[in-house]
């Protein structure tokens, strides 16, 4: 006799298991703002099997590079703007003149754990040199939680910037994270990799050494989102 009444008792922990189970399926496949409209930029793109829309590149969609997609025509996105680590709010503009792998990672985040190593040592490497790596944390409320995630894991090289409210998530059409997106020196998307990748690899360098050196030559004209 007890054992219809567990099963009974038991129902509804998983109709709440399977309920919460689609709620965190929905958060990582859904933009921030929660409308299935505002699709990751570039998803217009005819996007080739490599991860590649712009052909010009396709020589270097290999390895760590090949989920990479390069927009025909850099993206414009509304003024970005974000929490440094002295509390202050500051934009993209601090980084003019400069390419920029931006990142968008948070702490509950496993793969954005994984990569962050390897986003540290990809700015050490190109230290000096007009490329800066911005990891940019998607933790809600407070900075201290990011900051200890990036102490914990020894980060020397990445400054801290804070994105509490999602509010640059939500204005690059942000789709689960990680994401990165490549900038051109003005600021403009001109690609962008969603999922982790191992940042340091030989092919991402050769690759943003090229586009550094000019060897590349991306659009000058651009789209607006």
């Amino acid at each position: 006799m007890t054992k219809p009444t567990s099963k009974i008792r038991l129902l509804p922990i998983i109709i709440v298991i399977a309920f919460l189970s689609g709620v965190a399926a929905f958060y990582m496949t859904t933009p921030p703002s929660g409308n299935p409209d505002d699709t990751v930029s570039g998803q217009e793109d005819k996007v080739s099997s490599t991860g590649i829309a712009d052909t010009r590149y396709a020589s270097y969609a290999t390895g760590n590079l090949k989920k990479m997609v390069f927009h025909k025509t850099p993206k414009i996105h509304k003024e970005l703007s974000f929490i440094n680590a002295a509390g202050e709010s500051v934009g993209l503009d601090v980084f003019a003149g400069n390419y920029v792998v931006l990142n968008f990672w948070a702490t509950w985040c496993v793969p954005c754990r994984e990569e962050m190593p390897s986003l540290d040592a990809l700015q050490k490497h190109f230290n000096g040199q007009p490329l800066k790596v911005v990891a940019l944390s998607t933790d809600r409320g407070s900075a201290d939680k990011p900051k200890k995630f990036l102490k914990e894991l020894n980060i020397t090289e990445l400054a801290f910037f804070h994105d509490p409210k999602s509010q640059a998530a939500r204005d690059t059409g942000l789709f689960g994270l990680p994401t990165t997106l490549l900038l051109d020196m003005q600021g403009r998307e001109i690609g962008r990799l969603s999922g982790e990748a191992v940042w340091d690899a030989e092919e991402v360098k050769v690759f943003l050494e090229a586009l550094i050196s000019g060897d590349l030559a991306m659009n000058v004209e651009a789209s607006k989102p």
